[in-house]
């Protein structure tokens, strides 16, 4: 009797043990969904996405562009938890079961924070560094929230002018699919039979993710020779329609002292690199359309340095 007792006791904390290990891995499982991480590969790659899921054999992650991101643990060099109060870094310990490894997808460089001569509500990472063209510009993340870019035009400066620009610009995210921001520019242009400053203040709201956003903006300030107006707005997109393609599209509308509207237009087409974009478009304006020349080719890059 006591025999059959003991059995009966062995046999039910087995089957609680069975229980709390069933509950715990359900519990690690809950408290790894919706945690932004960064992986880092160990060839160097950088992913950033929301935490699915972590066995002994590989994790999962939602990317932007793969909502179901299988990376093997013996691929993963570190993982970097960005709510805080989570542990920084966690070194992936487990050895691929299959001898063969998957194949991890590169995340192109989208460029989301710019269109072709305006800016979103997105913003660089803390410390990354970009140069662009129109104009030939470096530009630097301070933080995650804040930017700041310097430049010229070699294209000028070869034929005798003198151009700077400066600007900054903050942001603020009020969820996953609203932005804000906030933005300074300064232009001073060296002419050789005078000299133009244009500077201007600008706040706008980006409604999207980085595969697919909108961008309505305001601005104040002179634009001496180029845009006779207090006043005037931007209406920009940008929509990822493969994997290495974006399309982009930008409107600059102002109102010159007589009244009459003026615009400037940009249509391209984005090539997504892994460190690089390519915009291959073409530029309208009013004053293209009056003399009948309704589009000019375009060409801009914007290369991230880290």
């Amino acid at each position: 009797k006591n025999r059959k007792l003991l059995i009966l006791i062995l046999f039910n904390l087995f089957i609680f043990q069975s229980l709390l290990a069933q509950q715990s891995e359900v519990k690690t499982s809950t408290e790894v969904k919706k945690r932004q991480i960064i992986v880092k590969t160990v060839n160097g790659d950088l992913l950033k996405g929301i935490l699915i899921s972590q066995n002994e054999d590989s994790l999962t992650m939602k990317t932007t562009y793969n909502p179901s991101l299988v990376i093997p643990n013996d691929q993963i060099a570190s993982i970097e938890f960005l709510e805080e109060g989570q542990p920084k870094k966690v070194k992936g310990e487990k050895e691929l079961v299959e001898p063969e490894a998957e194949e991890i997808e590169k995340e192109p460089y989208l460029n989301e924070s710019r269109y072709f001569l305006t800016q979103s509500a997105f913003n660089l990472n803390r410390s990354e560094i970009t140069i662009r063209n129109n104009p030939m510009s470096f530009e630097y993340g301070i933080t995650d929230d804040l930017s700041f870019s310097v430049g010229t035009s070699f294209f000028t400066v070869l034929s005798g002018n003198f151009i700077f620009q400066a600007s900054s610009k903050y942001t603020y995210e009020l969820n996953d699919f609203i932005r804000f921001k906030l933005s300074g520019n300064l232009i001073f242009s060296n002419n050789i039979d005078y000299n133009e400053t244009f500077y201007s203040l600008g706040t706008g709201v980006t409604i999207g993710i980085p595969d697919a956003h909108v961008t309505l903006s305001a601005y104040n300030g002179n634009g001496g020779e180029v845009i006779t107006s207090d006043y005037f707005y931007s209406a920009a997109t940008n929509l990822r329609i493969f994997k290495s393609i974006s399309l982009i599209a930008e409107n600059i509308f102002f109102q010159e002292p007589s009244g009459n509207m003026r615009s400037y237009s940009t249509y391209a087409i984005r090539l997504l690199e892994k460190n690089a974009t390519i915009d291959l478009g073409v530029f309208n304006s009013s004053e293209l359309t009056e003399v009948e020349l309704y589009a000019i080719p375009v060409i801009g890059f914007n290369w991230r340095i880290n």
